[in-house]
């Protein structure tokens, strides 16, 4: 089966087409998420750092789940959630496979 990537092309390896729908998938729930870049910084109570792991850790969790459900043939997990410098770093296994994804938020 071919899939369609969000750069246009083309794949058959279902395992970078999760890999694609999940990055997707953050790009599009980022408003959600604040101090994520591009985001929302209107905020009306504080937020700590902690809030926006979970929030994030949430979300990605949420688009797991979603996968899962979908696509129950190959194994997708959550190994960590942490924030590195000022920006959040996701890894998820995907089959045998761990890939790494960089969240960029504003906070310093």
């Amino acid at each position: 089966m071919k899939y369609v990537l969000s750069d246009n092309s083309i794949t058959t390896d279902q395992i970078k087409y999760i890999s694609d729908v999940i990055k997707l998938n953050m790009t599009v729930n980022k408003n959600q998420v604040p101090y994520f870049t591009g985001g929302t910084d209107k905020l009306l109570t504080p937020v700590t750092k902690d809030d926006i792991l979970n929030n994030v850790k949430q979300m990605i969790s949420d688009i797991v789940s979603r996968i899962s459900n979908l696509i129950s043939n190959i194994p997708v997990s959550i190994v960590k959630v942490e924030f590195v410098n000022s920006n959040i770093v996701a890894v998820i296994n995907i089959s045998k496979s761990q890939f790494t994804y960089d969240i960029p938020t504003t906070i310093i």
